[in-house]
């Protein structure tokens, strides 16, 4: 799994090299948890949270306030909330493992090109001014 270390710098890799992420907001942080925010717009945001104790990442997908899709590890176990039904589970064998924030909108940029937002493979569009760190 993910340490928290690794959740932290991940964060900070995507807010160097993606285009659209524009900010972090950290919440609670300790030596066992994390909570993050990896701001697109004001009202769209990828939520993180990571538990080293409990083996968990959740990532959540939220347009204002409600989530629009998600996938999360509990126990080593993946699944997706999907964009259609975000409220549902649906297990995901194949998982996000490493480097689980730059996998998110990749596998299920549906969510975000429907509204407005087209996501393609994170690691080859870098912000404007970054090229190069691809």
């Amino acid at each position: 799994m993910t340490s928290i270390a690794d959740l932290v710098l991940e964060a900070r890799e995507a807010l160097d090299r993606v285009w659209f992420i524009q900010r972090i907001k950290f919440f609670d942080r300790t030596d066992e948890t994390i909570s993050l925010r990896l701001y697109i717009r004001d009202d769209l945001f990828i939520q993180a949270f990571g538990g080293q104790l409990t083996q968990s990442l959740y990532f959540a997908l939220i347009e204002g306030n409600r989530r629009i899709f998600g996938i999360d590890c509990e126990s080593g176990e993946w699944h997706v909330h999907p964009c259609k039904s975000p409220h549902e589970h649906a297990p995901y064998s194949v998982g996000l493992e490493p480097k689980p924030l730059f996998k998110i909108p990749f596998n299920h940029r549906k969510a975000a090109y429907r509204r407005g937002f087209v996501i393609t493979n994170l690691c080859t569009y870098p912000k404007p001014g970054k090229e190069g760190m691809a």
